[in-house]
């Protein structure tokens, strides 16, 4: 690798390190599309709007997905070989994000997600999504 290390011992580094991190994301991306979603009819100050909020956490949950899709040819050939555990929390994370994104997606659909601006790679993939 390029620290000098066995990539096997970097591979587990990076699988303790996602084991470690996707609980947090998933309930970062729950906790956050419930907050975005409720802040649609009870945001009476306009804090989400003027944080762009909906457009950040779309943002984010696209770069996320498209990066967890490009991960998991690599899982099923072989060529990223992490342990059980690791690979049932990158499919955990993905299901939530998935769900989150979902979820804003269903109650923004005629308010305001218009205005969303992205990328066209992650347009591309929110049409996708969508179909």
């Amino acid at each position: 690798g390029l620290s000098g290390r066995p990539a096997s011992a970097e591979l587990q580094d990076l699988g303790a390190g996602i084991v470690e991190m996707v609980p947090l994301m998933r309930v970062s991306a729950a906790g956050l599309s419930g907050w975005i979603c409720l802040s649609r009819d009870f945001d009476e100050t306009g804090v989400v709007q003027r944080e762009e909020a909906l457009c950040k956490a779309i943002y984010e949950l696209c770069g996320l997905l498209l990066a967890l899709d490009r991960v998991r040819p690599l899982l099923v050939s072989g060529a990223l070989d992490l342990s059980g555990t690791c690979a049932a929390a990158l499919k955990e994370g993905h299901e939530e994000a998935r769900h989150s994104l979902m979820q804003l997606l269903l109650a923004f659909e005629h308010a305001g997600l218009r205005e969303v601006s992205l990328p066209p790679e992650y347009q591309r993939f929110i049409t996708d999504f969508c179909a």
